[in-house]
C-alpha cells in the first residue's frame, strides 16, 4: 500500500514540473495573429484612402462625350456589394469597363483601359469614322467603319460616299454588322480602283450571290465575292483601258467579270 501511495504522489509532483507552452507554441496566438493581418490587409486593399479611384482621364474621343464615358466608368469602378460601396483601385475591373463603354457608345471602336496607381484610370477612346453607308428597308440610314458596323445614323449621305445594300435579311441596325469586313475591303478596292484609274465614282454596292457596283455614269458591274477581287479588277481595268472608251461607256449598261477568265458587256 505505501508504494502505491508513493508512486502516485511523486507522479502529480512530475505533472506539475512539466515546462509550459510558449506563447509562440500556442494556437491561439496563429489564429489572432492570421486574423489581424487578414483584417488589415483587407483595409488596405478595400478602403485604404489613397488607394480609392477618385480621377478618371480620358483622351482620344471627339463625338462621344467625356462626361457620359466618366459616369459610366466611375459606376463600374465603385460597385455595391451587400450595399457596402467599394471604390478601391483593386476592384477596377478594366476589362468589364472596356466591354460596358463599347456596348454603350456605338461610335467607340475601341475602349483602351488602364489603371494609374494609386488611384486613378485612364481611358483612351478610339472613334470609328465612316466608310461607306448603309440604309434599312425604311430608309434610315447610318454610317458603317471598316469593321462592317452600322455605328451612326445619319439623314442624309454625303456625295460620293458608296451606300452598301445587304443581303436580304441582314438586321441594318444601330451597332450592328451590316456588311463582312473582308467584303467591304473589296467594295473599296473596287471603289478606289475606279476612281483613281478612271475618275469614275460608286453610287452604291448591292450583296448577294453576285456583287453588284453601280457607277456614277450609271452601268452596273457584276463582281463574284467568293473569288479572288483582285483579279476581277484587272479585268475591268484591262476592259476600260483597251476595249471600252470614254464615249461608248456612255451608253455601256453592264460588265459582268464574275465568269472565270472571261468579261462580257453591253
Amino acid at each position: 500500500m505505501r508504494r502505491v501511495h508513493r508512486h502516485r504522489h511523486l507522479a502529480h509532483k512530475l505533472k506539475k514540473l512539466k515546462p509550459k507552452k510558449r506563447l509562440t507554441q500556442r494556437p491561439m496566438f496563429w489564429v489572432v495573429i492570421f486574423s489581424s493581418f487578414g483584417a488589415l490587409l483587407a483595409y488596405f486593399i478595400f478602403f485604404f484612402p489613397l488607394l480609392q479611384v477618385q480621377t478618371i482621364q480620358v483622351s482620344g474621343n471627339q463625338t462621344v462625350p467625356t462626361d457620359a464615358i466618366k459616369q459610366l466608368a466611375w459606376q463600374q469602378s465603385h460597385p455595391k456589394i451587400l450595399g457596402i460601396p467599394f471604390a478601391s483601385i483593386f476592384m477596377a475591373n478594366t476589362r468589364t469597363i472596356s466591354k460596358d463603354l463599347l456596348a454603350t457608345f456605338p461610335d467607340a471602336q475601341n475602349a483602351q483601359v488602364s489603371v494609374r496607381w494609386p488611384n486613378a484610370l485612364n481611358i483612351t477612346i478610339t472613334e470609328r469614322s465612316p466608310v461607306v453607308a448603309s440604309c434599312d428597308a425604311q430608309g434610315q440610314c447610318f454610317f458603317v467603319d471598316s469593321t462592317g458596323v452600322a455605328y451612326q445614323s445619319t439623314s442624309s449621305v454625303p456625295d460620293g460616299m458608296v451606300v452598301v445594300q445587304p443581303q436580304a435579311g441582314t438586321n441594318v441596325a444601330l451597332g450592328s454588322t451590316v456588311i463582312a469586313s473582308s467584303l467591304l475591303d473589296s467594295i473599296v478596292s473596287i471603289r478606289d480602283a475606279l476612281r483613281d484609274n478612271f475618275q469614275i465614282g460608286v453610287r452604291s454596292a448591292t450583296v448577294g450571290d453576285t456583287l453588284v457596283v453601280t457607277t456614277s455614269e450609271g452601268w452596273q458591274v457584276y463582281f463574284d465575292p467568293t473569288v479572288d477581287i483582285t483579279l476581277q479588277i484587272t479585268k475591268l481595268n484591262v476592259l476600260l483601258q483597251k476595249q471600252i472608251s470614254e464615249q461608248d461607256r456612255k451608253k455601256l449598261t453592264y460588265i459582268y467579270l464574275q465568269y472565270q477568265d472571261k468579261a462580257y458587256y453591253k
